[in-house]
């Protein structure tokens, strides 16, 4: 019958419900529902490198049994996902698309003088930024110094008489400066730098953000190695939003929430891409 194609529905893994796979991911997954659910997702038939899983589809009215090998390493999957996006650059006469996930800082500055003045600039942040938050600069109207990330200074045994140290970015204006519109497209899977990347966007109005919500988890990582090999890592700063509110688990909310299709996956299409054209777009 051939292997999986677009817009088939996973009915079983194994002989177990593709449902009763998910929850039981879910369950030992730590965070916000958003990037529970990514994480659940995106290890959904994981297992062992080179081992089979039996997959069970439902194709319109068929059913379809698949016998399929893991053999993509995590690096190799992830790769694979990112390769599915749209190439960064022009994509009209007057709209750029860039891939925040891949393109290098040295690439917007060659871009910066033809981007300034474009129609509109489509930034998707699906994922983890690749060092390349100098755009902000070129969006913000004026300077900032607005402190939002906190690190704990204990002297104390038990947690008493915690202190903060506050920092934040310190951004100020470059020219030349964006003139068209610019949406940011984003959602569970963009965590920590990703979420400090996108609290400029939000918290300064400096675009319009579409999709679904961020991790909701900001801030460095303590990591803690146990015996046996296991490494337990948790949030090791207190990030909040620009005002002062909190970012912690709610995350980057979007100014207009998205949701895939079965109808568009199955058509090979990207949803978000087309909407955040549709908003450049409208007069």
């Amino acid at each position: 019958v051939g292997d999986l194609q677009p817009g088939d529905i996973v009915d079983q893994i194994d002989g177990k419900s593709a449902a009763t796979v998910y929850r039981d991911k879910m369950s030992l997954i730590s965070g916000s529902p958003q990037w529970k659910s990514y994480r659940a997702m995106s290890s959904f038939a994981a297992g062992a490198q080179n081992s089979s899983v039996k997959i069970t589809l439902l194709r319109g009215d068929k059913t379809i049994e698949l016998q399929l090998n893991r053999d993509l390493s995590a690096g190799q999957y992830g790769t694979a996902v990112n390769n599915l996006r749209k190439k960064s650059g022009k994509v009209t006469d007057d709209i750029y698309y860039l891939d925040l996930n891949t393109l290098s800082k040295d690439t917007i500055d060659s871009w910066i003088h033809d981007m300034a003045n474009a129609k509109g600039i489509i930034c998707d942040l699906r994922g983890y930024p690749n060092s390349n938050h100098n755009l902000l600069n070129h969006l913000l109207k004026t300077g900032e110094d607005t402190k939002w990330m906190f690190v704990a200074k204990t002297a104390y045994p038990n947690q008493q008489k915690i202190e903060f140290k506050d920092f934040g970015w310190n951004m100020q204006p470059q020219q030349p400066a964006i003139t068209g519109r610019v949406v940011f497209i984003t959602d569970g899977r963009a965590i920590s730098y990703a979420e400090s990347y996108m609290g400029f966007i939000k918290d300064f109005k400096l675009a319009t953000i579409i999709g679904q919500p961020t991790a909701g988890t900001n801030g460095n990582v303590n990591p803690f190695t146990l015996p046996g090999g296991y490494t337990i890592s948790w949030t090791g700063m207190l990030v909040k939003n620009h005002d002062g509110s909190t970012h912690h688990i709610k995350g980057i909310v979007p100014d207009i929430p998205l949701q895939r299709t079965l109808k568009g996956v199955t058509e090979g299409r990207d949803e978000f891409y087309e909407k955040a054209v549709q908003l450049i777009q409208v007069p």
